[in-house]
Formats: structure tokens, C-alpha cells, sequence
């Protein structure tokens, strides 16, 4: 995958250590490179049911390889958007567990249109540590 850099897939990718839930976010998704090495970062959210994404529990992931195929590399940063409530603020659990998949369609359109600026930190900051390494 890595070394073609397709499209980056709709639904789950690659995350290490595996958490405990479900993938319910990737948004921001780009391929990455570093010294010795490649990946692809992301920002996502896991959930064990439906919730909100929210800035408690979004965060940027790195995960890659390094080039000799030897070594996983995984980062994880929290990070923020103005777009996002910051914590929970749902009234109706019913309707929204009726509506979640067509929320979370709704929610990354909305989050991949924001400028990696727009976000706290900045997601060409947090790249550059990556690119560091």
C-alpha cells in the first residue's frame, strides 16, 4: 500500500495498538514520509457505541514502517477543532443512534474541508515532527 500510495480507502485503516472500539473517523488522511521511512497519517476517533466526535477524544495518528520493513512506527496527538463540541451535547440518544452513520458521513465532509491550520495544533506542525524522525 505504502509503496504505490493508492487512494487512501473509505472506512477503517491501519492502527496500532489496536484500541478498544471501533473505528469511527478518518478524516485529514495523507501519506507521509520520514528519514528512513513512510506512512500515512489521519486523525481519527474510536467509539464502543455511537457518540459524538467530539475534541476529548479525536486525535492525529501516525502509522507507518520504516523503510527496511523492520521497525511499526505509531504517534498519536490529541488535537482540537472549533467545529467540534468539546464534550458531549446530545439530547435525543434514539434519534442519534438512528441517524449516527449519516452523522459521521456529515461530520468528515465537514472535517476534511477545514485547513490543517484550522486545527489545534496545527497538523503541518504535528507532520513535521513526523518528517523528523
Amino acid at each position: 500500500m505504502l509503496a504505490e500510495r493508492p487512494s487512501l480507502p473509505d472506512g477503517a485503516l491501519p492502527h496500532l495498538p489496536p484500541p478498544n472500539g471501533r473505528q469511527d473517523l478518518q478524516v485529514q488522511m495523507a501519506y507521509l514520509a520520514f528519514q528512513n521511512g513512510e506512512g500515512v497519517r489521519y486523525l481519527t476517533q474510536f467509539n464502543q457505541e455511537p457518540r459524538q466526535i467530539n475534541n476529548q477524544e479525536i486525535y492525529y495518528t501516525f502509522q507507518g514502517i520504516t523503510a527496511d520493513h523492520t521497525y511499526f512506527v505509531a504517534i498519536f496527538f490529541p488535537v482540537m477543532s472549533a467545529v467540534l463540541p468539546d464534550k458531549m451535547e446530545v439530547e435525543d440518544w434514539e434519534a442519534f443512534s438512528a441517524n449516527y452513520v449519516a452523522y459521521l458521513s456529515e461530520t468528515a465532509a465537514v472535517l476534511d474541508q477545514i485547513s490543517p491550520d484550522e486545527f489545534m495544533p496545527n497538523l503541518t506542525l504535528l507532520d513535521a515532527i513526523v518528517a523528523s524522525l
